[in-house]
């Protein structure tokens, strides 16, 4: 057994046929040969190792609908025209000289890496109505942009071109002297007007310009606009190489966009991920609505967190670090792989005691939440009870009364509904048919002829009222005073 064990070891096997009869020793190869097949190992090929089955997911670079604004802000800075709404990041609207900023607080910690963008770029049919300078790209630069950025310049100048301009963001809403590489999607003007890929890279000693190095000589075109569900763009970073890959939808296959090798590439070790976006100027034409619905992020290298672990303290992120380490992955002894597994222990009872904290406050609110559901319960209770009372007090009608009741009610409001607006399109239909007679010329005339008669009328209506009313109050003081002087005459004949 103990040469078979060896042959197994080494992965490779080596036959040598007996002659006819040899049974046993027969039976034997046909073994080795079936249990090499079984590893995968015979021969020197071996079966592909699937590249996906050691991703992890880096959270703080991704996000994904619906999507929290305030948890958000924490890792990405948002600025110019771009905003976060709840199932998707609007890059910039169908507006000219808009800019679309958007850029991650925090490096990536890896040299192995994926990022894959799910977007939509929707707008005019024709691509001879949007602007030939309207661009969005997804860079990977060396340079912590969210530190340097200053947001007030950009809100206190006249426009924002001259803000741009000023600030140096004239490649795609980002600067031509940037240090790393960048997918920039984008609009050709030769042969003709099509969408297109360009890979563009820069070491920051050269400044870049729109117009002459975008778009790329080598651009792929590949049609992005207007697509049914949202497409997808795959940017794989290796050790070797650089790639990136294309499809219009989910359902559909990768196409291959660009293929770099790193000797070749401007690629930093650790660097900040980022999207930007120029809408594009000019007179008669409508820009883009440029929108992010997804972005996922993974890394691909074991001996490395991939991202700064906001979540835990410092020292379990390093605790962890030293674990990835290539000294701390591979034990000699038993006594190597103890020490490691009280490393993982005294890591994770840290972790437990540093959140120990927050999940204790969590129970509590998840206690005065129970504590309100049940309570909430109760009351509902009480008050479907108290309304069976209220409108059913002998019991005799079930509770499904209440329902055809208020079903009742309903088809009743919907028909005194349908009535009123008929008589309220009634009422607009005859003022519609005075506003066209009052504006015959002759109307109006007569109008004013009626309007002056009816004046004098009760112009004099009024001064007949006010001399009938002069005439009434002196009859009354004649007849007053008639009364008063034939009192005097009585009280003057009996009592004087």
């Amino acid at each position: 057994l103990k040469p078979l064990a060896q042959v197994l070891a080494q992965g490779t096997v080596e036959v040598q046929m007996l002659p006819r009869g040899s049974t046993p020793y027969t039976w034997l190869q046909c073994c080795i040969i079936f249990a090499c097949l079984s590893r995968g190992s015979c021969g020197k090929k071996s079966r592909p190792v699937y590249d996906g089955a050691k991703k992890v997911h880096m959270l703080h670079h991704s996000f994904a609908a619906p999507l929290e604004h305030e948890d958000l802000l924490n890792d990405w800075m948002l600025s110019g025209a771009s905003l976060f709404e709840r199932n998707r990041m609007l890059v910039h609207p169908s507006v000219p000289d808009r800019l679309g900023f958007l850029w991650s607080k925090m490096p990536l910690l890896t040299n192995n890496f994926e990022v894959i963008v799910h977007f939509k770029v929707a707008g005019e049919q024709d691509s001879a109505k949007i602007p030939r300078d309207q661009s969005f790209a997804v860079w990977y630069v060396e340079e912590n942009v969210t530190a340097a950025f200053n947001e007030s310049r950009l809100i206190e100048a006249s426009s924002w071109t001259d803000a741009m301009k000023d600030m140096g963001l004239t490649l795609s809403g980002y600067r031509g002297d940037f240090k790393g590489f960048g997918t920039v999607m984008s609009m050709a003007t030769s042969p003709k007007a099509q969408p297109v890929f360009s890979y563009i890279e820069n070491d920051g000693k050269r400044k870049l310009v729109y117009g002459t190095d975008l778009p790329a000589k080598d651009a792929r075109a590949m049609d992005f606009r207007n697509t049914v569900n949202a497409a997808q763009l795959r940017i794989r970073v290796k050790p070797e190489m650089v790639q990136a890959e294309f499809k219009q939808s989910p359902s559909l296959s990768w196409n291959s966009v660009f293929k770099k090798h790193r000797s070749d590439a401007h690629v930093p070790s650790s660097g900040y991920l980022g999207f930007t976006a120029w809408s594009g100027s000019g007179e008669g034409v409508v820009p883009d609505m440029v929108t992010v619905t997804q972005v996922e992020v993974y890394n691909y290298d074991d001996t490395s967190i991939g991202e700064e672990m906001k979540d835990v303290s410092g020292k379990i992120q390093q605790a962890y670090w030293e674990m990835l380490k290539d000294e701390n992955r591979h034990f000699i002894d038993q006594k190597s792989q103890t020490e490691h597994l009280k490393r993982l222990s005294t890591m994770l009872n840290d972790h437990v005691k540093a959140s120990m904290p927050s999940e204790e406050k969590l129970f509590e609110e998840l206690e005065d939440l129970e504590f309100r559901m049940s309570r909430l319960e109760n009351d509902c209770k009480t008050v479907v009870k108290e309304v069976e009372i209220l409108v059913n007090p002998t019991m005799k009608r079930g509770p499904g009364s209440m329902k055809d009741d208020i079903m009742g009610l309903r088809r009743m409001l919907v028909s005194d509904t349908a009535h009123h607006k008929e008589k309220i399109s009634h009422v607009q239909k005859n003022l519609a048919e005075v506003k066209q007679k009052g504006n015959n010329p002759k109307s109006l005339g007569a109008m004013a002829m009626h309007t002056e008669k009816l004046e004098r009328t009760v112009q004099s209506g009024s001064s007949q009222m006010n001399w009938l009313l002069l005439t009434l109050v002196a009859c009354v003081l004649a007849i007053g005073y008639l009364i008063w002087k034939r009192m005097r005459y009585y009280e003057k004949k009996h009592f004087i």
